[in-house]
């Protein structure tokens, strides 16, 4: 048994939990807004299924987007434990993380705006926040999927855009095995 290997891994569960509370609020919140609700609470008790539809679609986008963020923690973190005397690092590592994921959120947020902005202009004789706050099913589900491809396919430009922000410890090349 590793403890200390178990450790990791709570601290990992609870980041991870603490990052998708927070995304998936962002996400309502921001879809609640453009949807036209005064609340999340109230577009979820009108019963409409096209409003829950587009928040789902807004929470699974916004997932896409922020794993990375969550992705590249752990993966410093990782880095850091099998560095020697690196433990003193833990601690900023997870400031600096947060840092990136609130980034990665509001990276996210803009590009869930822009999934609902491009979708209103695919046509522009139909006003599509009004056709799903009113019930039509078949409004949020092309928004669902505009938001989803759009998160799919900007995902590997917020990826390496925010490569840059989370500090991982320089590997020493004295480690690196020459060939012979």
């Amino acid at each position: 048994m590793d403890l200390m290997l178990s450790l990791i891994g709570v601290a990992k569960l609870i980041f991870g939990a603490i990052v998708a509370v927070v995304g998936i609020t962002v996400a309502a919140r921001v879809a609640t807004r453009l949807g036209g609700f005064s609340s999340m609470e109230e577009g979820i008790r009108s019963g409409n299924a096209a409003n829950g539809l587009v928040l789902a679609a807004s929470m699974v986008a916004m997932g896409i987007l922020v794993q990375h963020a969550v992705r590249g923690t752990f993966g410093a973190l990782d880095l850091l434990i099998h560095a020697p005397g690196e433990w003193f690092l833990v601690g900023w590592v997870f400031v600096y993380a947060t840092g990136h994921v609130a980034a990665a959120l509001a990276v996210g947020s803009a590009i869930i705006a822009l999934g609902v902005r491009t979708f209103n202009r695919l046509t522009p004789e139909v006003d599509e926040v009004t056709e799903i706050r009113e019930g039509n099913v078949a409004s949020a589900l092309v928004l669902a999927a505009v938001l989803v491809v759009i998160a799919l396919l900007a995902q590997q430009g917020v990826e390496t855009m925010l490569d840059g922000l989370l500090p991982l410890p320089t590997l020493g090349r004295d480690t690196l095995i020459a060939p012979s």
